[in-house]
């Protein structure tokens, strides 16, 4: 659910897609680098520890995204603002056409 809020339905199933990938390379490699942590250091501390860092990395990178509507709202608001910019010139040489008739 927290994708199709964040990031609208329109990609949901792709989207979605890449985040179960994500958790299955997760979960297929956690065990495996736990298992080499454990073995090096003969405790599972620096293995947690380590699962602590990476987790708290992808909770700041997702609290710092911005939501799909903002983004959306973000980007037409640019669109407008360079399709103006655009027509400018093109109305200014209407006006001079007109003026010098």
């Amino acid at each position: 659910m927290l994708i199709a809020e964040s990031l609208g339905l329109r990609r949901y199933g792709a989207l979605t897609s890449i985040t179960s990938i994500a958790s299955t390379i997760g979960a297929v490699l956690g065990p495996l680098v736990a298992g080499r942590v454990f073995d090096v250091t003969h405790s599972y501390t620096s293995a947690f520890e380590l699962f602590i860092v990476i987790n708290v990395i992808g909770a700041l990178v997702t609290f710092a995204s911005t939501s799909y509507e903002k983004e959306r709202s973000r980007m037409s608001t640019r669109a407008v603002r360079s399709a103006a910019l655009e027509a400018k010139p093109a109305l200014k040489a209407r006006v001079d056409l007109k003026a010098k008739a």
